[in-house]
């Protein structure tokens, strides 16, 4: 076989071996891509933000930076300029527009010494300097909203409306308006003994109880009126300890303690109370432990609950909190029901906490930490003297001073007597009498 013969048969093999080609498919026929499988997207994870807040939402925040006790007394004041306003209007005189509008300092100062001069209670009498000085401020805060460079008692064009306050305030403590004061006087030992004996202390029903964890937590905390005791929440309180339990009291916030720009660097009051081993019948710590074991599982977290009014079972409270109210007026109607003389209030009880640890001669500094205020003055302040203390001071009045210096002076001139010895022998000096004396020899 030559090489051309042997080329063509190997060309004609591979034509036979190939596979003929597939017809087209039809269009019926041909295979599509499967559809996409759409899952549902992660829920977002949650950020790190709140959500954006709009200019209506800002205004009602900065408005919570005053207290408010501080807007009550500067509405107050700005309603008493209103009616004063008004009055003169009545009178058929030139009267003043409202005081943010006195733009003018001039002006304003002029109608600022004739509302001082002219300013009086709702049943006509003239009120008191302190508060006449109050409402000076209140006006003043109202401005300030409006102008904040505004300053009544340090500007010099204001220095007409200051003599006018400043000689009226002193007119009116001349003539006893305001003098007496109405503090709120503290509880004695007899007159707390008085409330145990009469039963309105004590464990025996579910409001008995809930007015002796008020009373407790007032005096042993140092907490003040009706605010104080609303905004108290379980959390603050804990049982430490089970051999020798005892109270823990850590401050949220409080008037010397609001959180804000001014009390950043102000540590919150922990206060630390132990047992009464001597009177178990009496301890706060007992107490207390008994009185969260008769309330419910709570919905709450306010720590005074309201009292059922059914027999004694397992649970005395339920979940509705104690009102402001009911709570602010406690002290006052245990000591009403007792009979107890004085003015008495919640706020009594912090006073009742300041006076007996001063009495006792605790430190200043460890008073300040109980009461939890920042400066000596502001813990003298609650100091009251006794009924008690009262008595002495008039005894001690009382007694013949001219008898005491007699005695005094007699023993001041009585020699002290020498015994002449002779050589190096020791002498003795008779020294009865002779306290605090310069002996010369």
């Amino acid at each position: 076989m030559t090489d051309q013969q042997f080329e063509n048969f190997i060309s004609s093999s591979q034509i036979q071996a190939a596979p003929a080609p597939a017809p087209p498919l039809a269009i019926s026929h041909v295979a599509t891509p499967p559809s996409p499988v759409f899952l549902p997207r992660p829920s977002a994870r949650p950020t790190r933000f709140a959500t954006p807040k709009s200019i209506e939402a800002i205004i009602p925040a900065q408005s919570k930076a005053v207290p408010a006790t501080t807007k009550q007394s500067t509405e107050w004041a700005c309603r008493i300029w209103s009616q004063w306003s008004k009055s003169r209007e009545d009178s058929n005189c030139k009267y003043p527009p409202p005081p943010h509008l006195c733009i003018d300092d001039s002006h304003l100062d002029g109608w600022l010494s004739k509302f001082i001069l002219e300013a009086r209670r709702q049943v006509g009498n003239e009120y008191p300097p302190n508060t006449l000085y109050n409402i000076a401020c209140g006006i003043m805060r109202h401005v300030s909203n409006y102008a904040p460079h505004v300053n009544f008692f340090t500007q010099r064009q204001f220095d007409g409306f200051r003599k006018t306050l400043d000689s009226e305030m002193k007119r009116l403590s001349a003539a006893g308006v305001g003098v007496k004061k109405k503090k709120a006087r503290p509880i004695s030992l007899e007159d707390e003994d008085e409330l145990w004996r009469q039963g309105l202390l004590g464990n025996q029903d579910a409001q008995t109880l809930i007015d002796t964890i008020i009373l407790m937590c007032g005096l042993y905390f140092a907490l003040r009126s009706g605010q104080e005791h609303r905004s108290l929440v379980i959390d603050q309180i804990q049982v430490v300890g089970c051999e020798h339990p005892y109270l823990v009291y850590t401050e949220n916030v409080s008037k010397n303690h609001s959180g804000g720009l001014k009390h950043r660097k102000v540590q919150p009051k922990v206060v630390t109370h132990y047992s009464n081993k001597e009177n178990p019948a009496r301890c706060f710590v007992n107490l207390y432990k008994e009185y969260i074991s008769h309330c419910p599982e709570r919905t709450t977290k306010a720590l005074y609950l309201t009292p059922l009014k059914v027999g004694k079972c397992t649970f005395w409270y339920s979940n509705v909190t104690i009102g402001h109210n009911i709570l602010s007026k406690t002290v006052n109607r245990l000591c009403a029901s007792a009979s107890i003389k004085g003015f008495k209030t919640n706020h009594s009880l912090r006073v009742t906490t300041a006076t007996r640890l001063f009495h006792s001669g605790i430190d200043e500094q460890l008073i300040m930490d109980r009461i939890g205020h920042l400066s000596l003055d502001g813990i003298r302040a609650y100091k009251r003297i006794s009924e008690d203390g009262e008595k002495e001071i008039s005894s001690i009045l009382y007694k013949d001073s001219r008898k005491e210096n007699n005695e005094d002076k007699e023993n001041f001139e009585t020699p002290c007597k020498r015994k002449k010895l002779s050589g190096d022998q020791p002498f003795t000096i008779n020294l009865s009498n002779c306290t605090n004396k310069t002996i010369n020899y």
